[in-house]
């Protein structure tokens, strides 16, 4: 019988060492701080949609998430249009997390945007380079909600995709800072955040990627939805 191989995306990556060192870093250090989520949070969809939650019910009242399209993602036969053989290579598409906009950079806002809202922010900062995909994923997910989106933008080469996202930024009514260097992106987001405080826009900040112990947690998802998915029959070499 042959051996199944999955191809692990960036998502599911981070996933198993999100598993050991940033996602339950979060849960030691972290949870315990905030308190627990109002009731209406901890509704059916959650566990309905979030493989974490399923297996681990009493965490939905303790780590804020927010769905922002449909779970599982999908596992398809990849190996047939490679001229492998048949049942050999499987990819999860993580690429259809969300219609609007999908890609793994969305398994972190659902995470980070449900934080911002329980804290009762109006405002996103982040930063990335002129294409960045995490500064699309942001733009496209944050204005849904209501959120004032402010990027900081630093320089990379430009080719059609970057053209491209930028084009996307402007028609979710991003605001664009453009800040060439990473450190002045940083100094920049600081100046920003007092200024949105003092308008009362209370913002809500996170580095480039997005990546914290609290969006980590979503890779984690990505890697206990693989599992299970595996369990039902996904991947499974017949001979």
């Amino acid at each position: 019988m042959g051996r199944p191989i999955f191809v692990a995306t960036g998502s599911l990556v981070l996933g198993m060492i999100s598993a050991k060192h940033g996602g339950s870093g979060y849960l030691r250090t972290r949870l315990n701080r905030t308190g627990q989520l109002p009731a209406e949070w901890n509704t059916p969809k959650h566990s309905e949609r979030s493989t974490l939650f399923y297996w681990f019910p009493g965490l939905a009242r303790k780590i804020p998430w927010i769905s922002l399209g449909e779970r599982p993602t999908p596992v398809e036969e990849l190996g047939r249009g490679l001229g492998l053989p048949e049942g050999l290579l499987w990819v999860k598409r993580d690429d259809l997390t969300a219609l609007t906009y999908g890609g793994n950079k969305v398994r972190k806002q659902e995470h980070l945007l449900a934080d911002a809202r329980l804290r009762g922010r109006k405002s996103i900062i982040t930063m990335g380079g002129l294409g960045s995909n995490h500064a699309m994923a942001t733009a496209a997910h944050a204005t849904i909600f209501g959120f004032e989106v402010h990027l900081c933008l630093m320089d990379q080469p430009v080719n059609e995709y970057v053209r491209r996202n930028l084009a996307g930024f402007q028609a979710t009514g991003a605001r664009i800072h453009y800040c060439k260097t990473l450190k002045v992106a940083y100094r920049h987001a600081a100046r920003l955040f007092r200024q949105l405080e003092k308008e009362g826009k209370t913002p809500y900040f996170f580095g480039p990627g997005g990546t914290n112990g609290l969006s980590n947690i979503g890779h984690v998802n990505a890697a206990l939805e693989l599992a299970q998915q595996i369990k039902e029959g996904y991947g499974v070499t017949v001979c």
